[in-house]
């Protein structure tokens, strides 16, 4: 729809939020470009508040035995764990395709040549980054946002925090610990993802200091 209605050249939309990465990068054109930008998390982290996400719209639960909804051990050993999800989606590999090691060098080059990466374990500054970047309120000339657009920023970040951790309360927290069953489980399905993760660090780090 988005692109029928011509977004990409429309002048309207400073920001295009998606993780159909090729699909909605037909929005635009060489005479109307986008940039992605992307925040990199943990993936074992990622897999825990995305299963936190599910069980929010889920009426609080995902089921899991006698119904009394889903533990994060339970989720780590179900089939919603994603497969090294974003490998797969910079390479365009669906779950049943092996990936490889081309693959990851792929993954690592496009994130290297086409993206302006944050982390989300310092989210802040990732967001300075991006602001700095593309001159949103004129940070790309001083350097800085003014504190309005910083409390701003702020507050959206920690709102989105809280809802992230809404269903925390209603699970083990030790079970999302390095070490855990849970979390050795979700790692042997996104090797190929932390390895991305780690090289993601380094780029930000990169790109932190050339800014």
């Amino acid at each position: 729809r988005a692109s029928a209605l011509a977004l990409g050249t429309s002048g309207m939309a400073d920001v295009a939020h998606s993780s159909l990465l090729y699909e909605v990068s037909e929005l635009f054109s060489p005479t109307n470009q986008g940039r992605l930008f992307v925040m990199s998390r943990h993936p074992v982290e990622r897999e825990f508040a995305r299963f936190r996400y599910m069980r929010r719209w889920n009426e609080g639960k995902l089921l899991g035995d006698h119904n009394k909804g889903m533990t994060y051990t339970d989720f780590a050993h179900s089939e919603y764990v994603a497969d090294n999800w974003m490998t797969r989606t910079l390479v365009r590999k669906k779950e049943d395709e092996e990936l490889t090691a081309q693959d990851m060098h792929v993954a690592k080059e496009i994130l290297r040549r086409k993206a302006l990466v944050g982390l989300y374990s310092d989210i802040m500054g990732a967001t300075r980054h991006y602001a700095r970047h593309f001159g949103w309120d004129h940070a790309r000339n001083g350097g800085k946002l003014n504190r309005g657009a910083l409390s701003c920023f702020e507050r959206a970040i920690l709102d989105g925090m809280e809802k992230d951790l809404e269903q925390a309360g209603y699970l083990v927290e030790k079970d999302t610990r390095e070490g855990s069953v849970a979390w050795g489980k979700i790692m042997s399905k996104n090797k190929f993802d932390f390895e991305l993760y780690i090289y993601s660090q380094q780029l930000y780090k990169f790109q932190i200091s050339l800014s």
